[in-house]
């Protein structure tokens, strides 16, 4: 069953809302936080991947080899921060920004 258009309307307007950024802007933050977990989701594959072949081998994984793991991820990371930032309007990442510096970090401590 879908959403009527008002219903989507309202979602749509109140998930901009949470993330302090312009409606018009909300379908390219989505299409940005989509393929970030794409991106996301095959690297931690291959991480996985990498880790159990050494493990099957009974040998503890190479140093070097994770921390390109955690380099690779990093770097999906920036990435998408830095295609947000060029993709938004000024006002919304201004907006997306704070929420992620305020809101969103204070959810990550607890609400500390």
């Amino acid at each position: 069953m879908q959403a009527s258009p008002a219903a989507s309307a309202s979602l749509g307007g109140a998930t901009a809302a949470r993330y302090n950024i312009g409606p018009a802007d909300l379908p390219i933050l989505t299409t940005a936080v989509r393929s970030f977990m794409v991106k996301l989701g095959a690297w931690e594959t291959d991480e996985q991947a990498y880790v159990a072949k050494v493990r099957a081998g009974k040998q503890l994984p190479d140093t070097k080899t994770l921390i390109a793991y955690q380099m690779q991820r990093q770097r999906l990371v920036i990435d998408a921060y830095s295609s947000a930032h060029a993709t938004l309007s000024p006002a919304s990442w201004t907006g997306l920004y704070g929420y992620i510096n305020g809101a969103f970090r204070l959810g990550l401590r607890g609400g500390k």
